[in-house]
């Protein structure tokens, strides 16, 4: 489940940032009129991302959900990660709270390619047909 978030000029903050940032604004009288490029707007808990989103104030971990490209994109981070034997905090924080598996890497690693083979019905019935 997400946090709080605020969005603000096309970027996303936790609670707490998004809250000093819009209060600073809000008392030297800049009006909200909805509009996230103006002023951060929120809280919003349904932020789906093509990658695992961290404050970019203070590096909070926002815990967003991830889109198809985003589990992707999680696992080729954990892969890499692993390829190098350096896993940062950060990528065991997103292994931890996304449930990251290893056959879910083995899969993303080395997916499974359809078979041109034919079924061993099909090839039964070409023999019996030759």
């Amino acid at each position: 489940m997400s946090i709080d978030t605020y969005h603000y000029q096309g970027s996303d903050y936790c609670g707490g940032c998004g809250i000093e940032i819009r209060n600073r604004f809000l008392n030297e009288g800049q009006e909200d009129t909805q509009d996230s490029d103006l002023l951060p707007q929120g809280p919003n808990q349904d932020l789906f991302s093509d990658h695992p989103e961290h404050c970019v104030s203070c590096g909070t971990f926002l815990s967003n959900d991830l889109t198809a490209d985003g589990w992707s994109n999680l696992h080729e981070s954990v892969i890499e990660a692993i390829g190098n034997r350096d896993v940062p905090e950060r990528v065991r924080l997103w292994v931890a709270y996304y449930q990251v598996e290893l056959f879910n890497l083995i899969d993303h690693a080395d997916p499974k390619e359809e078979s041109t083979e034919p079924e061993e019905e099909e090839y039964d019935e070409q023999l019996r047909q030759d």
